[in-house]
C-alpha cells in the first residue's frame, strides 16, 4: 500500500516536467535582411500545447503582445528577436524559440567626388569618392571613365568663336534599399589654337599709318580656358590693350605674334602685316618758278612713295612725263604768258592728298631753268649760281665729278641718296661738264654756272 502511494506521488511530481518537455516553438521572419524602416512579420510554429501564451522578446527585453504574430518597423541592425511560451499566469516558461538576428541596411549614400575639374583631349585625370563599391559612368561621349580614370575624348563644339565641351561624370552606389548618385562636371579642354586673322576676312582693308584693323581670333576668342600673349615684333605696328586692334605706326612691315596657352599645351601663330603710309601733302620741288614761252623746267615729287597725279590748271603750260613710270618728275613747257597752277595729287589705298605750285610763264625768261635729265637722273636748276641738285631714280650711282671748259677737274663728291645737293658757289662762271659714275653705267651732262 505504502509503495503504491509513493508511485502515485512521483507521477504527480514529474507530470509537469514531462508535459513541458513535449512543448516546442520555432519562429520565422518575413525577412532577415531589410532596409531601415521596413515592417517585419514574425510568426511561429509550435507543438505540445493547445492554449499557448506568447512572450516576444527584442534583444532580451519583453516587447509586443501575447500573440502568435509579432510585427515591428523599428528594427535596428543586429537586433535579435525571440519568443517564449509561458503558462497562463506567465510565471512559468514552457518553451523558448530559436533566435533571429536582423540585418538592417541604410539607403546608400555617396560621398563627394574629388579631383580635377578639367582634362585635356587625349589625356586622363583620376577622380575619387570616399564611398567604395560604386559604379562610374559618363553623361555623354565627350569623356569616358573607367574606375574613376577619366579620359578626354572630344573638345565639343564651337559657337561664336568659343569652344564648349563638358561632360558629367556620375558615381552610383546601389544596394537592396536603392541607389545614390554623385556627379561632377568636367571640362574637356582642346589643345590651344593661336591662329588669328587680321582685318575683315571678307573685305580687304589696308593698315594705314594712323589707322587700325580688327584682330579676328587669338586672344581667347579661339577657345575658353586659353590665356594669350599677342605682340608686334617692331614699332611699325602695335596692339590695343585688349588685343582687339592692330594700329599702324610707321610705314613698313611688322610681324604680329600670338601665343595661346592652356593647361594642355601652348601654340604660336604669326601674321605678317604691311603698314601703308597715308598720303600727306608735300611741296612740289621746281627747278624754277618762272619759265619762258617755249622753254622748260622740271617739277619733282620728292616722296617717291605714292603714285603721283599731275595736272595743270589751264593751257598756259603743258606737262610731259620725265623718267619712267610712275613719273615722279614732270617737264613743264611754257605755252602762253600768264600764270598756271600745277597740282600734284598723291594717292594710294590709304587715301589722297595734294599740293600745288604757281608757275609764271613769260616771254623774257630764257632757257634759265633747263634741267639735264634721262630716265635715271635729273640735274637742276640749270643754269645755277649756287647749287645743283642731283636726283637719281636708281641706287646704282655713287659719285660725281665736274670738269670746266678747259678740261680741268674742279670738284668731286660722293652721292648721298636719291637727292644730293652740290655747292657750286666757289666755281667761276662757265659751262661745266658733269659725270656721274655708277655700277656698270655712267651719266654725262653739262650745266651753266652763273655769277
Amino acid at each position: 500500500m505504502i509503495h503504491s502511494m509513493k508511485k502515485i506521488f512521483l507521477i504527480l511530481l514529474l507530470f509537469p516536467l514531462l508535459t513541458r518537455a513535449q512543448i516546442s516553438i520555432h519562429i520565422y521572419a518575413s525577412a532577415t535582411t531589410i532596409c531601415n524602416g521596413t515592417t517585419v512579420y514574425f510568426t511561429d510554429t509550435l507543438s505540445g500545447t493547445s492554449s499557448p501564451h506568447f512572450r516576444w522578446r527584442l534583444n532580451g527585453i519583453n516587447t509586443g503582445i501575447d500573440s502568435s504574430v509579432f510585427t515591428t518597423d523599428t528594427l535596428a541592425n543586429d537586433d535579435t528577436v525571440q519568443c517564449l511560451l509561458t503558462s497562463i499566469t506567465g510565471d512559468t516558461i514552457l518553451a523558448t524559440s530559436n533566435s533571429i538576428i536582423i540585418t538592417v541596411q541604410d539607403t546608400p549614400a555617396t560621398g563627394i567626388i574629388t579631383g580635377s575639374n578639367n582634362v585635356c583631349v587625349g589625356s586622363t585625370i583620376t577622380l575619387f569618392d570616399s564611398v567604395s563599391g560604386g559604379a562610374w559612368s559618363a553623361g555623354n561621349t565627350n569623356a569616358m571613365v573607367d574606375s574613376g580614370l577619366v579620359t578626354g575624348v572630344s573638345e565639343g563644339y564651337t559657337e561664336y568663336g568659343v569652344t564648349y565641351s563638358v561632360d558629367t561624370i556620375f558615381y552610383i552606389v546601389t544596394n537592396v534599399c536603392g541607389s545614390s548618385v554623385a556627379s561632377k562636371i568636367i571640362v574637356i579642354n582642346p589643345f590651344p589654337d593661336a591662329g588669328f586673322v587680321l582685318g575683315n576676312p571678307y573685305t580687304y582693308a589696308p593698315l594705314c599709318t594712323g589707322g587700325s584693323i580688327f584682330v579676328n581670333g587669338g586672344d581667347g576668342v579661339a577657345s575658353f580656358a586659353y590665356t594669350t600673349y599677342m605682340y608686334a615684333t617692331n614699332d611699325n605696328a602695335s596692339l590695343s590693350s585688349g588685343d582687339e586692334y592692330v594700329y599702324g605706326n610707321h610705314a613698313g612691315e611688322d610681324t604680329i605674334i600670338n601665343i595661346a596657352t592652356n593647361g594642355c599645351d601652348s601654340d604660336t601663330a604669326r601674321e605678317l602685316v604691311t603698314v601703308t603710309a597715308t598720303p600727306t601733302a608735300i611741296p612740289i620741288v621746281a627747278s624754277a618758278v618762272k619759265v619762258g614761252v617755249g622753254n622748260t623746267i622740271i617739277l619733282m615729287d620728292t616722296t617717291t612713295a605714292f603714285f603721283p597725279e599731275w595736272s595743270a590748271s589751264n593751257g598756259n603750260a603743258v606737262l610731259s612725263n620725265s623718267g619712267s613710270y610712275p613719273y615722279f618728275n614732270q617737264i613743264l613747257t611754257g605755252v602762253t604768258m600768264g600764270l598756271v597752277t600745277i597740282t600734284l595729287g598723291l594717292a594710294n589705298s590709304c587715301g589722297y592728298a595734294e599740293s600745288s605750285i604757281v608757275i609764271t610763264v613769260d616771254s623774257t625768261t630764257n632757257v634759265s631753268a633747263f634741267a639735264q635729265s634721262n630716265d635715271d637722273i635729273t640735274i637742276y636748276p640749270n643754269p645755277s649760281n649756287d647749287k645743283l641738285v642731283i636726283h637719281t631714280f636708281v641706287t646704282t650711282y655713287h659719285s660725281c665729278s665736274i670738269i670746266n671748259s678747259a678740261g680741268q677737274l674742279v670738284l668731286q663728291q660722293a652721292l648721298n641718296g636719291p637727292f644730293t645737293t652740290i655747292n657750286i658757289t666757289s666755281l667761276q662762271a662757265d659751262t661745266y661738264f658733269i659725270t656721274i659714275d655708277g655700277d656698270n653705267k655712267k651719266y654725262k651732262g653739262k650745266f651753266i654756272k652763273r655769277q
